[in-house]
């Protein structure tokens, strides 16, 4: 079973609805999807969980059940939070000085 495509906005809003209808029922019914996104609306409306992942590793975790959403607000929030990687010290200079190498 492939899960259909989620149209986006110059789609037909009605097929989008169906399937947001779909998703939501087969949810209810314990099947779990995992929807890349980078509309936060629809991300809030459909979800019970936001992960938030950054270089290719988890974040942070977000629960977001049916009685109490994130707001857009918050979860950018909890984006812009997140730390980028340091660089590591053994990274050397893109360009080296010999002058500075040099001893007298």
């Amino acid at each position: 079973l492939s899960p259909p495509a989620i149209p986006d906005q110059t789609e037909d809003a009605g097929a989008k609805e169906e399937i947001y209808k779909l998703i939501r029922r087969l949810s209810a019914e314990g099947v779990g999807f995992l929807l890349i996104t980078d509309d936060l609306l629809e991300l809030i409306g459909l979800s019970n969980r936001v992960i938030i992942m950054q270089h290719g590793k988890i974040a942070k975790i977000v629960d977001a059940p049916k009685n109490a959403k994130p707001t857009e607000r918050e979860l950018i929030e909890a984006m812009l939070a997140q730390t980028p990687p340091a660089v590591p010290a053994t990274a050397a200079p893109a360009v080296a000085n010999k002058e500075l190498a040099m001893t007298p």
